[in-house]
């Protein structure tokens, strides 16, 4: 007597209505599951860095009634464990009323970090207006001065600096060439390494004209300059945090 034959049918995938698809429906289905795979891999990989900037400056804002946020960042990530102090330092702000390089706003800056053994620890931030274009810090605009400001930062590198009110000289203004007045300013700071602090500046301008000051088109930069007072030109691409 012949044993009866076992027969195998294979598995194939049923559609949407339960019906079982053949070989021949499965096979002109992939050429275009190939065809949208680019699309669905560039979608995933878009970022926007202008989204992550937007982001650190809210949240190092939300900082400023403490001085201070210590939910933000790895820990004790950039803060160098010996703190520094040092006098020559370049500040460099770009401003919404004109945002481009050549029209950033100059300070000359001493700048002292202090650690904590808590974590965190004290910004120490004095500065003088340089004039427009200038490309060193040794001929500060007299009368210019402010600070000391002593500042908490918190274990992740951030915190606020709390200027208030001052007078930004005509000479030191390259976007209007003239005395501006401002207030409630404040600059909320990331120390990312020991020569390199970067920021956002927000405030308001009340003279000549009102103007509110939106961190978010207003960055910075604290740069330690070399020894005799010079930086490396800054680029573009320089006024932005981690």
């Amino acid at each position: 007597m012949s044993k009866p034959s076992l027969r195998i049918q294979q598995a194939l995938p049923r559609d949407a209505i339960g019906t079982r698809a053949t070989p021949q429906r499965v096979v002109r289905l992939a050429p275009c599951l190939l065809a949208a795979l680019p699309f669905l891999l560039v979608a995933a990989s878009c970022t926007n860095p202008q989204d992550d900037f937007n982001a650190y400056v809210t949240r190092a804002k939300a900082s400023s009634s403490s001085g201070s946020d210590s939910s933000v960042g790895p820990v004790d990530a950039n803060l160098p464990e010996g703190g520094f102090d040092n006098k020559n330092w370049v500040l460099a702000c770009e401003s919404q009323l004109g945002p481009s390089v050549a029209d950033a706003l100059l300070f000359s800056a001493n700048v002292q970090f202090t650690p904590s053994a808590a974590g965190g620890g004290t910004l120490t931030l004095t500065t003088q207006s340089l004039k427009s274009g200038a490309t060193n810090i040794n001929s500060p605009i007299a009368g210019t001065s402010l600070g000391p400001t002593k500042t908490t930062i918190a274990a992740n590198g951030t915190g606020t600096v709390n200027i208030g009110a001052f007078t930004l000289v005509a000479a030191a203004n390259a976007v209007t060439m003239t005395d501006a007045v401002l207030a409630n300013v404040t600059f909320a700071v990331q120390i990312t390494s020991a020569t390199q602090i970067c920021a956002s500046l927000a405030g308001n301008v009340t003279s000549p004209i009102p103007v509110t000051l939106d961190p978010a088109s207003n960055p910075c930069i604290l740069r330690a300059t070399d020894s005799t007072g010079t930086w490396v030109p800054f680029m573009q691409s320089d006024f932005h945090c981690p």
